[in-house]
């Protein structure tokens, strides 16, 4: 078992409702599009989503769902 980590990366000065995509990213590269990101992960891993600011360390990201398409369930935490 293993522990995965993804952190959504905020631009929090620009964000708004018609610029996510563009102002927040997992740090994937070029091409690849927030709803098409993926990571790997294991039976028995424990997923930790955690959102962070790339302006401001006192600005809070706050992931609030996650849309889970199936496959195996993993215990998911968001900080």
């Amino acid at each position: 078992m293993a522990d995965v980590t993804i952190t959504l990366n905020v631009n929090t000065s620009q964000i708004n409702v018609h610029n996510i995509d563009s102002e927040s990213n997992f740090g994937q590269v070029s091409g690849i599009t927030n709803e098409n990101y993926t990571t790997n992960a294991n039976a028995g891993d424990t997923i930790t989503w955690q959102g962070l600011s790339s302006v401001s360390a006192s600005d809070v990201v706050n992931i609030t769902a996650i849309n889970y398409e199936g496959g195996q369930m993993f215990l998911i935490k968001i900080i």
